[in-house]
């Protein structure tokens, strides 16, 4: 990003976030007030203005197909969530579903190609939790949560068009 006299010229960030996170801390910054409805992203402001020791405001990111939960993230470690019936995946398919986890650590394997599931076993618990907690949220499959958010829908909509 630039931000001459905002945003140190040169500088990185190797934290985690989304586009997502984008409104809420644009809000921010123009000293706006965010509306009460429910929103995915967080203010991410301390990072984008390079504040020292900012750190990521997500414990966990959720990985959906559709309504399907199929990973979790949390700092380095992703999982892929065990599946058996699916549409579409990652690293399974119809003929080789499993029963078991694959583990990855994304600040060394990016493509997750090296699963690390077999030596991390108290991460897998963790990260196994974080899914647990986003499913009685939001839901999964069949089972929506109570933290999903109605469609949007607007009757009868019209193309409005600025014509100078």
């Amino acid at each position: 990003m630039l931000w001459p006299g905002k945003i140190p010229a040169g500088t990185t960030c190797d934290e985690l976030t989304s586009t997502m996170d984008l409104y809420p801390s644009f809000v921010d910054l123009a000293n706006g007030k965010m509306d009460k409805a429910k929103r995915d992203g967080k203010n991410i402001s301390d990072l984008i203005l390079g504040e020292e020791g900012a750190k990521s405001p997500h414990e966990v990111y959720a990985y959906y197909y559709l309504d399907q939960l199929q990973a979790v993230r949390s700092g380095p470690w992703k999982l892929f969530l065990p599946l058996e019936d699916f549409a579409q995946h990652p690293h399974f398919n119809l003929k080789n579903a499993s029963d078991k986890p694959l583990l990855f650590n994304v600040d060394r394997d990016m493509s997750c190609q090296y699963d690390v599931a077999a030596e991390h076993t108290g991460v897998i618990k963790e990260l196994t939790k974080l899914a647990e907690g986003v499913r009685a949220d939001l839901g999964d499959r069949d089972a929506p949560g109570p933290g999903i958010r109605k469609v949007g829908y607007v009757k009868n909509p019209l193309p409005i068009v600025m014509i100078p």
